[in-house]
């Protein structure tokens, strides 16, 4: 089964010029909302925008192909930090490390929009959005 999400977020904490960018703590999430918790590697702790910024990957939809073993995953990408630049710097790292990438299940990925400024709606921290696209391919391991 064609699994997207986790196949987009492993990608991501395996690219060191995003990972450096999100600090030492790279916080990259595969859902649309910031848990109120997470497994820094270490143990559970609270989420704390100070401790540097967040990235959340999100499914929107795509399509499957006609042979159930690959699919276009449409995806949102919030990059979310406590100053403006600090989300416009995960933003560049973003596209930097997603644009026409190849690795393990992930066939191509790309930025398909450029980013655009919001503020995250429960805690008004600056946000970076901007959507991509990525043709995955199950059980590809390099």
């Amino acid at each position: 089964m064609i699994k997207p999400l986790p196949d987009i977020v492993q990608f991501l904490l395996l690219q060191e010029g995003l990972t450096e960018t999100l600090n030492t703590l790279p916080r990259i999430f595969g859902d649309n909302q910031i848990p109120a918790k997470y497994n820094n590697g270490d143990e559970v702790v609270d989420v704390v925008i100070g401790d540097g910024p967040i990235l959340l990957v999100s499914l929107r939809g795509g399509d499957i192909g006609f042979d159930s073993v690959t699919g276009l995953a449409q995806l949102q990408f919030e990059c979310i930090a406590e100053k403006t630049s600090e989300a416009w710097a995960v933003y560049y790292a973003l596209f930097d490390a997603i644009q026409d990438a190849k690795s393990g299940n992930i066939l191509i990925a790309e930025i398909n929009q450029f980013g655009q400024k919001s503020n995250y709606p429960e805690t008004n921290w600056p946000v970076v959005i901007t959507f991509g696209s990525a043709l995955i391919r199950e059980g590809v391991t390099s």
